[in-house]
């Protein structure tokens, strides 16, 4: 009687470490993972507007880069996560006259701009989860 009992909380816990809610799926990575096709699908990379509110958001986060230059050095990238399903859409910079050679930004679930839906963080093209 108590290893079906077991059996259900270990696969219950199993589901919420999986669970995307949960789990970052961008932890221990860099931006080379947006490409990696086991991993994620992009769905499309365009050129974007600078998303003032998203990355003032995050001023610490951020870094220091010139904004001016910046305005037309925005990619805006959606991808879907394999295993979870789950749309991101990360805006980052991509000019070195913009960032000095650094990559930063915001990735958020979904398709939105706003810092509400943020879930990591790009420094110098590293991931960290918020």
């Amino acid at each position: 009687m108590p290893v079906p009992f077991l059996r259900n909380i270990l696969s219950a816990f199993v589901f919420l470490l999986n669970c995307p809610t949960f789990a970052c799926v961008f932890q221990n990575h860099d931006m080379s993972v947006f490409d990696d096709a086991r991993v994620f699908q992009t769905t499309e990379s365009v050129q974007a507007t600078y998303p003032k509110d998203l990355f003032s958001a995050f001023p610490e986060e951020m870094g220091i880069f010139d904004k001016y230059e910046c305005r037309n050095a925005i990619e805006q990238k959606s991808m879907i996560h394999k295993k979870t399903k789950v749309l991101y859409t990360a805006f980052f910079t991509t000019k070195d006259e913009c960032d000095g050679g650094n990559f930063y930004g915001v990735i958020v679930e979904g398709l939105s701009s706003d810092p509400l839906n943020a879930v990591a963080i790009i420094e110098d093209s590293d991931l960290s989860c918020l």
